[in-house]
């Protein structure tokens, strides 16, 4: 007898209660590392029980009594041609290994998906890494609804180049003039149009001025997760995370608004990186000359913060990438740690729809 055979079934046990914290933290630990987010058990509370949506429905695998694999689904309200409908989530796909290969992981998102249905969520979409995308797509059979590509914007090259050139000794002597030539572009590269008719402003409240502008913003779209008012209370109090955002009001209205903070990666040991984690415009002239004024601003506070480059994941299709454009934030071409597919089940749209979607609504943090 082989010894995966020798192994008992694991006991999956699907559930919305948050009483075994402790169990998936330690599964986090031994899977993915440590790290601010699945480390925490305030994050389960915040992903898992805070959501005004509805609490998530996690399938959990036990074996020997010890949890060896976990997914869950976050109900969200997603916008289509007939109106906010609610789907789920996939998230934090963990299995240890010694539990792999042996069908776990599409047992447990098939038993999550049935349980979130019987809670009126038939559709969902995930967002997945090379790992697991196999499994959606092929075992699990869900279908693409497009990508989410990188964007990024270099500041600091003299301290990235150190990192990235490794033993290409060579090319050290031209990152002076690398850095050089790129802050002479950023001070070009910038978005001014409009200044004088936009007021920027710090917001730390979310009131129905969100509700307004999402309604503008999203006139038209076959896809993408609500952003009102209370979908930005939610989203941006994660106690594991610090997000700041900003609006552009124009005549008196919320024309725009961006969501930025500073990001840790594990692609870059000592890199500094400020990301641009969400931008809601309406589909104004003003709106879009509102939408890169704030990215410009968000640029600029997080380079004077420190941060080496700016990133961004967003769907290419997004009319909000213009803004992005407008700043020297520019798309990184090819398959990369930084490349999504977005992958639907029970969702009637494709990779040509309108909507938006950034890497805030699947990186839930």
């Amino acid at each position: 007898m082989n010894a995966a055979a020798a192994r008992p079934a694991a006991d999956i046990i699907v559930e919305t209660s948050l009483g075994r914290v402790r169990d998936l933290v330690a599964l986090a630990d031994a899977v993915i590392g440590p790290n601010a987010d699945t480390s925490a058990g305030a994050y389960y509370e915040w992903l898992y029980g805070g959501n005004p949506e509805g609490p998530a429905i996690q399938a959990s695998a036990y074996q020997d009594g010890r949890m060896v694999a976990h997914y869950a689904v976050v109900p969200l309200r997603w916008c289509g041609p007939d109106g906010a409908r609610l789907v789920g989530l996939g998230v934090n796909a963990l299995t240890r290994n010694e539990a792999q290969g042996r069908g776990l992981f599409a047992r447990l998102v098939a038993r999550a998906d049935a349980a979130a249905a019987e809670r009126g969520i038939a559709a969902t979409y995930v967002m997945p890494g090379p790992a697991s995308e196999p499994w959606f797509s092929t075992v699990l059979r869900y279908r693409s609804c497009g990508e989410l590509a990188l964007f990024v914007r270099p500041a600091r090259v003299r301290r990235l180049g150190s990192q990235l050139t490794g033993r290409l000794g060579a090319m050290r002597p031209l990152l002076p003039l690398t850095e050089l030539a790129v802050r002479l572009l950023a001070s070009i590269w910038r978005a001014r149009s409009g200044r004088r008719e936009t007021e920027l402003r710090d917001v730390t409240v979310f009131d129905d001025e969100f509700d307004a502008l999402w309604t503008r913003a999203s006139a038209g779209w076959t896809l993408g997760v609500v952003r009102d008012c209370t979908f930005f209370r939610w989203r941006y109090s994660t106690p594991t995370r610090t997000y700041r955002t900003m609006g552009a009001w124009c005549d008196g209205r919320l024309a725009a608004a961006v969501v930025y903070r500073a990001k840790e990666t594990r692609h870059l040991a000592g890199g500094a990186f400020g990301s641009i984690v969400d931008v809601l415009a309406e589909s104004t002239v003003a709106g879009r000359r509102a939408a890169a004024l704030l990215v410009a601003e968000a640029v600029a506070r997080m380079t004077a913060d420190g941060a080496d480059v700016t990133v961004c994941q967003m769907r290419p299709e997004s009319a909000a990438v213009r803004a992005l454009r407008r700043n020297g934030v520019v798309r990184v071409p090819g398959r990369h740690a930084g490349f999504r597919p977005v992958l639907v089940r029970g969702l009637n749209c494709g990779p040509s729809a309108s909507g938006h979607l950034t890497g805030a609504d699947y990186d839930m943090g």
